[in-house]
């Protein structure tokens, strides 16, 4: 079993799923991991995985198993790990601890540094669609999507005003352009822009999220994201 995988492809089930038949050989398979294990490490998915969640994540790897064979950590959508965090985690993907295993899960390994892909197994599973939004908001955001890539620098910066409510909202916002850029760059959605554009917004648009979650100016941050748009002009 190697010791670093990164499970790409289908959808959050299949990923997590298949996570888990792995850790299951690495444990016991009467296990239900389901119910949580002192052995496993589980990074939930949030709006952004940060630096400080990867160090807590090092130090509790470096323990010794408390009862499973190993020590198992899962970051699910690691498409979320934030740059620093993903050249924090740089060391520990090339070294394991002994006994150790780390799955990393995401949509598309092109979303991750290429530092970080190189030192994992990669696992690919059939590519699906993982839009979880309703329609009316999913065409609102292209809509808006489309106003941007159009749109001149002051067009772009009132666009960001009017969604610079609260954080909150700007968090929303962020969030649902997220699921719709990397259907464009998986092309389940007719889009303009090229792989390499999406891959670049998304990133952008993750880097957004954490600044957002630091308590960042919003409507800076909202600013600089749009800004950062490619063009359609």
């Amino acid at each position: 079993m190697a010791n670093v995988q990164l499970i790409v492809g289908g959808n959050r089930t299949e990923r997590l799923s298949r996570a888990y038949t792995i850790i299951k050989k690495g444990f016991d398979k009467k296990l239900d991991l389901d119910k949580g294990h002192p052995d496993l490490i589980l990074l939930e998915p949030t709006a952004s995985i940060g630096i400080e969640m990867i160090r807590q994540l090092q130090k509790r790897l470096f323990l010794k198993p408390y009862s499973a064979p190993i020590k198992a950590a899962l970051i699910r959508e690691a498409e979320k790990l934030t740059v620093p965090a993903q050249n924090a985690l740089l060391k520990t993907l090339e070294e394991p601890p002994a006994n150790s295993l780390i799955i990393l899960t995401a949509s598309k390994a092109d979303l991750l540094l290429p530092t970080v892909v190189s030192r994992c197994q990669l696992i690919r599973l059939p590519a699906k669609a993982e839009i979880e939004i309703d329609k009316e908001t999913i065409n609102y955001q292209l809509s808006t999507i489309n106003l941007i890539l159009k749109g001149r620098v002051g067009e772009r910066i009132k666009i960001a005003e009017r969604i610079a409510k609260n954080r909150e909202e700007a968090i929303k916002f962020c969030q649902a352009q997220l699921l719709l850029w990397r259907e464009m760059m998986l092309g389940e959605i007719t889009s303009l822009v090229t792989t390499t554009q999406a891959v670049q917004a998304l990133r952008a648009i993750q880097e957004t999220l954490s600044l957002l979650e630091a308590n960042v100016n919003v409507r800076l941050a909202l600013e600089a994201l749009l800004l950062s748009y490619p063009s359609l002009n």
